[in-house]
Protein backbone atom coordinates (compact mmCIF):
# COMPACT_ATOMS: atom_id res chain seq x y z
CA UNK A 1 0.00 0.00 0.00
CA UNK A 2 2.89 2.41 1.07
CA UNK A 3 4.62 2.00 -2.74
CA UNK A 4 0.73 2.88 -4.21
CA UNK A 5 0.74 5.90 -2.41
CA UNK A 6 4.58 6.78 -3.46
CA UNK A 7 3.90 5.79 -7.05
CA UNK A 8 0.79 8.20 -7.06
CA UNK A 9 2.43 10.95 -5.36
CA UNK A 10 5.55 10.54 -7.85
CA UNK A 11 2.56 10.60 -10.94
CA UNK A 12 1.09 13.79 -9.45
CA UNK A 13 5.08 15.31 -9.08
CA UNK A 14 5.95 14.87 -12.80
CA UNK A 15 1.94 15.74 -13.94
CA UNK A 16 2.66 19.01 -11.77
CA UNK A 17 6.65 19.43 -13.69
CA UNK A 18 5.13 19.33 -16.97
CA UNK A 19 2.87 21.87 -16.11
CA UNK A 20 5.31 24.08 -14.82
CA UNK A 21 7.90 23.16 -18.22
CA UNK A 22 5.04 23.96 -21.03
CA UNK A 23 4.04 27.83 -18.89
CA UNK A 24 7.35 28.49 -18.91
CA UNK A 25 7.59 27.67 -22.62
CA UNK A 26 4.39 29.36 -23.35
CA UNK A 27 5.83 32.46 -21.48
CA UNK A 28 8.65 32.67 -23.52
CA UNK A 29 7.51 31.94 -26.11
CA UNK A 30 4.93 34.99 -25.84
CA UNK A 31 8.19 37.36 -24.35
CA UNK A 32 9.65 36.42 -27.80
CA UNK A 33 6.90 37.27 -30.19
CA UNK A 34 6.69 40.51 -28.10
CA UNK A 35 10.16 41.59 -28.51
CA UNK A 36 9.44 40.36 -32.26
CA UNK A 37 6.65 43.34 -32.33
CA UNK A 38 8.39 45.56 -30.42
CA UNK A 39 11.47 45.43 -32.93
CA UNK A 40 8.95 45.68 -35.90
CA UNK A 41 7.21 48.74 -34.69
CA UNK A 42 11.04 50.31 -34.02
CA UNK A 43 11.62 49.48 -37.37
CA UNK A 44 8.38 51.43 -38.51
CA UNK A 45 9.07 54.13 -36.76
CA UNK A 46 12.52 54.27 -38.26
CA UNK A 47 10.94 53.58 -41.52
CA UNK A 48 8.81 56.62 -41.01
CA UNK A 49 11.74 59.06 -40.04
CA UNK A 50 13.49 58.35 -42.30
CA UNK A 51 10.82 59.02 -44.92
CA UNK A 52 10.13 62.49 -43.31
CA UNK A 53 13.54 63.70 -43.89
Amino acid sequence: MILTVAEGIDEKIKEIHEKFVNLAKNEAVDLQFGLYQILDDDQNIMMITQRAN
